[in-house]
């Protein structure tokens, strides 16, 4: 059985404006550790399990070019895909999967040989060893073609910000069967989730065995099911002229809150999908004023704030006196400043910019 892996790496991570910009979004960021980007630690927690050859980073056009500059010494350029036209998770993995059943089938490989583990370029994992462990068991029991696999997540804290999965029946050791897939909370809700036990965070992980996955996207999914033969038959020209034509829907409505059969892994390691900035504040070490400080900046009877100085200019200080609970973001040309109540309206911020034309802050 060949284990393939493919990254998400798309997005825009406009929530970490002013840093990300869509020409160098948070996935080619070093927003977690000092020395990779979130693509390359992404890369390097499967590197040894699944190989280099065969892991893949789909992204777009736009994109593209940098993540084949920056990941050349993991992995072969060759594997950066790009999205024909920018569309959403369901149309994407559609896309990519009917080009690795293409790649394969030269190679001598039948849908029914190769799992493929779909992971997001930007997330946090705390133990390397156990996730590495949890994926290969998932590797494994998708490798079995009996249903989809996904990784859940234990809730630490009522998060409004992530989808549930309500599990079932324990099947053995970490995996369960799935009950419900939910969608994003209220607080009130997700407590309630907490003190019942039996919700999980959704990760946002998936693992199939390619057949079961064309299999049961053509049997449930109203959006994308019907264009699954036309794919599987194209060329690779072909490919892109049928992709302008489906729809821009997320793999989690279209496929994995319809299957038939879903286990989930219960994840035993710590785990931030780093969905905003104070995601950094829980990942990242604080010091004893509970402060995040990056680069040239002062700090006074500041307490539980992230500050933040990107700035190449060494000149600039960024200087707080007297703030609690608040964001300080600082680049060369721009400066958030907010609440951390309010950050995920961030996007708000880049909405006014583009309202304004002021397409050199994107």
């Amino acid at each position: 059985m060949k284990q393939i892996v493919v990254i998400m790496a798309g997005g825009y991570g406009e929530r970490f404006w002013p840093l990300s910009r869509m020409n160098k979004p948070k996935q080619l960021q070093c927003l977690v550790s000092e020395s990779q980007t979130m693509l390359e630690q992404t890369i390097s927690r499967v590197d040894g399990i699944v190989d280099r050859n065969d892991i893949y980073i789909i992204t777009n056009e736009l994109l593209s070019h940098q993540m084949k500059n920056k990941t050349h010494l993991m992995i072969p350029t060759e594997n950066v895909i790009a999205e024909p036209a920018k569309k959403n998770t369901g149309p994407c993995l559609l896309f990519v999967s009917t080009i690795l059943k293409n790649k394969y089938q030269q190679l001598g490989f039948e849908e029914n040989q190769l799992t493929i583990a779909i992971l997001a370029a930007d997330h946090f994992i705390s133990d390397i060893s156990l996730y590495q462990k949890s994926f290969q068991q998932c590797c494994t029991t998708a490798s079995m073609g009996q249903g989809i696999v996904t990784i859940g997540i234990v809730p630490t804290r009522p998060e409004t910000g992530y989808g549930y999965i309500q599990i079932g029946e324990n099947l053995e050791d970490a995996l369960y069967s799935t009950n419900a897939f939910v969608e994003k909370p209220t607080v009130e809700i997700a407590l309630d989730y907490i003190q019942k036990g039996n919700f999980l965070w959704n990760s946002g992980m998936f693992f199939w065995r390619l057949d079961y996955f064309f299999r049961e996207l053509q049997a449930v999914s109203k959006e994308l099911g019907e264009y699954v033969e036309s794919f599987k038959s194209a060329n690779e020209e072909k490919l892109v002229d049928l992709y302008a034509n489906l729809p821009d829907i997320s793999i989690d409505y279209t496929l994995m809150e319809q299957a038939r059969t879903v286990f989930v892994h219960k994840a035993s390691f710590g785990w931030d999908d780093v969905g905003s900035w104070n995601s950094l504040l829980r990942i990242r070490q604080s010091n004893t004023e509970g402060n995040l400080v990056y680069g040239n900046s002062i700090t006074i009877d500041t307490k539980n704030s992230l500050v933040l100085n990107y700035s190449n200019d060494t000149t600039k200080v960024v200087s707080t006196l007297g703030i609690e609970d608040m964001i300080v973001v600082c680049t060369d040309d721009a400066v958030l400043v907010c609440n951390q109540q309010k950050v995920q309206d961030v996007k708000k911020v880049i909405s006014e910019i583009k309202s304004n034309n002021l397409n050199n802050l994107l």
